[in-house]
């Protein structure tokens, strides 16, 4: 019985002082790294790596978003598309700021940005400025709302391709 007791309190032992790591090196297991290390997830593009790679944009100004019927004004809108508009680097660069996660706010959305990498769609940004408390962008992932601010030279990019869109 003692001999099973050191047998087993040397396993133990050794499982601990070894399987964590080395502790003259400090050199650790790639297990115990994975299992006590914590990426913080602060930014858009950190929730959505794919956003830092959109190589093209649709964007789609809702015609009457604060009139008419609320379930009914995200139908009637006009378009612009880029592949190279300065639209793309702002955007990103407002991605990469700290987001907020909220409960949808009531702010009815002036438009959205559909996110493309190699044609593929990653992500739908909304967007709004109507009033203080609702100037924001804001996207779903994994079925919750990330809000970050809106950057005042994305907001003023997105007022100048609304005289550029197009209706389809």
């Amino acid at each position: 019985m003692l001999l099973i007791r050191f047998f087993g309190g040397t396993v133990f032992f050794s499982l601990l002082l070894f399987g964590c790591g080395n502790p003259q090196t400090g050199e650790r297991s790639s297990s115990a790294v994975n299992a006590d290390s914590v990426m913080l997830i602060t930014t858009g593009i950190d929730l959505a790596p794919a956003l830092a790679e959109t190589d093209s944009v649709a964007i789609l100004f809702y015609k009457d978003p604060f009139g008419g019927e609320p379930d009914r004004y995200t139908r009637y809108y006009t378009q612009f598309n880029s592949t190279t508009d300065s639209v793309i680097r702002i955007l990103k660069a407002n991605l990469a700021d700290t987001y907020r996660e909220d409960t949808l706010r009531q702010c009815r959305s002036e438009g959205k940005i559909f996110c493309f990498v190699k044609g593929k769609p990653v992500q739908t940004i909304y967007f709004t400025h109507q009033s203080e408390a609702c100037f924001h962008l804001y996207f779903i992932h994994t079925g919750r709302y990330y809000y970050l601010p809106f950057d005042k030279s994305l907001e003023t990019r997105l007022r100048q391709l609304k005289q550029e869109a197009w209706e389809p």
